[in-house]
């Protein structure tokens, strides 16, 4: 037995809200309590998904099934689609396991054409009743299923109006919308063929997409005003890639460069994870952002590959080298302050020398004077280091800075003036 994708009202309830969306849920719970609920059926959830995982096609199965529960509305109502006697009309109407914007339009009237708008014309006796409702599935149609948008319809309405001299649509007449539902068929066909141009141009983008191929300036307008969702997607792709590559060129180190990778990894990971654990997006949306996340990755490697290509990776020392660099570097500093300071220490002592005078003075000024005048304790800088020391520590400071000056710093030199 083939598994079960249409329900009639009175075969649900309020629990199956996950298979028959909120809307369904509830009209089965009501047709369950008895109230007076116009009888249909609901296309589930699951058939949604299998649409979408079928390459967005509607498969014989489900098909089928759609079919067999007309057959069988047809049969509760006493009326069928078509018939020039008793047409069955019906309401089309979108819903979804959690309330969310942007779900479609509602469909009116499918099942009206032009023998059925006669028959409704003469059994109503109001034809412009009958015509309006045409009128109006018409655009309803086109727009919410065919993606031929409303304002196009809306401008015939307005040309008919300013022909007929009149300022409200309840004005127009019954031959008036009889022409009018004319017009919007031609409209339909006229952009149903630009339409083919454009899924054409749309099908060459998101190849390029696929495969982070660059689209080009006409590509790209054609996106802004056709598609800006997805023009917004590209952009922002194009604004990470520009950023990987400087954050790429600022790593100093080639463990800098393998987190920078990871965590565009994980920040992949997270998101897909994410989708998948909501319980309230549907599978097309989290293959949506699968793939979309797929494509991101796919962006940001070929740039990671082009700057190992380069050779830029290779140039980069592991960070251990750094530390290294960076400790030796230190030392020698510390040798070279220690060297100044002997320095120092020799030219204070050689001028201390010079005024032997006057601590002579001091020292006879100082055996003389009163007794509450003590001695100053010598300063460091007073202390006078031997001649041997100061030469010691002048060779292994100089020997040690030389030594770290020609092995690494022009090394160091190389990968940072990158």
């Amino acid at each position: 037995m083939s598994h079960k994708y249409v329900y009639l009202f009175k075969e649900g309830n309020k629990d199956m809200r996950n298979l028959l969306g909120g809307k369904g849920a509830n009209l089965a719970e009501m047709t369950g309590l008895g109230l007076p609920v116009p009888q249909g059926f609901t296309i589930t959830t699951e058939a949604c998904t299998q649409y979408y995982e079928d390459g967005r096609k509607i498969n014989d199965d489900i098909q089928a099934q759609i079919m067999e529960y007309i057959t069988k509305m047809e049969e509760i109502t006493g009326k069928k689609f078509g018939d020039k006697e008793n047409p069955l009309l019906v309401s089309v109407r979108s819903g979804a396991r959690a309330s969310m914007p942007g779900m479609m339009d509602t469909i009116l009237n499918l099942g009206l054409n032009e023998d059925v708008v006669e028959v409704m014309s003469k059994k109503s006796g109001n034809p412009r009743w009958a015509w309006d409702c045409y009128r109006r599935f018409i655009q309803m149609y086109s727009d919410v299923v065919m993606e031929v948008g409303k304002k196009y319809f809306e401008v015939l309405i307005d040309e008919m109006k300013e022909k007929k001299g009149v300022t409200q649509d309840v004005e127009l007449t019954a031959e008036d919308l009889a022409e009018l539902a004319e017009q919007f068929k031609a409209e339909y066909m006229h952009r149903q063929d630009e339409n083919e141009d454009d899924d054409k141009m749309l099908t060459d983008i998101n190849n390029k997409i696929a495969v982070d191929q660059e689209l080009t300036p006409e590509e790209l307008r054609y996106l802004q005003n056709k598609n800006p969702s997805l023009y917004q997607k590209v952009k922002n792709i194009e604004n990470e890639k520009k950023q990987y590559e400087k954050d790429l060129k600022n790593c100093k180190t080639k463990e800098e460069v393998e987190r920078l990778k990871m965590n565009k990894v994980s920040s992949a990971l997270s998101a897909i994870k994410s989708a998948e654990s909501d319980p309230n997006l549907p599978e097309s949306a989290k293959l949506a952002v699968a793939q979309g996340e797929l494509r991101r990755m796919n962006a940001l490697n070929k740039i990671l590959a082009k700057f190992v290509e380069r050779g830029e990776y290779d140039k980069l020392p592991a960070e251990q080298e750094v530390l290294e660099v960076e400790k030796q570097l230190k030392e020698a500093e510390r040798a070279e302050e220690e060297k100044v300071f002997d320095v120092s220490e020799t030219e204070n002592t050689e001028k201390a020398g010079d005024t032997s005078e006057t601590e002579s003075e001091n020292k006879e000024f100082t055996e003389n004077a009163p007794e509450n005048i003590s001695e100053d304790k010598p300063t460091k800088a007073e202390i006078e280091l031997s001649p041997e020391a100061q030469k010691i520590k002048r060779s292994k400071a100089k020997k040690a800075y030389d030594e770290v000056k020609e092995k690494y710093i022009p090394q160091q030199i190389n990968v940072f003036s990158e």
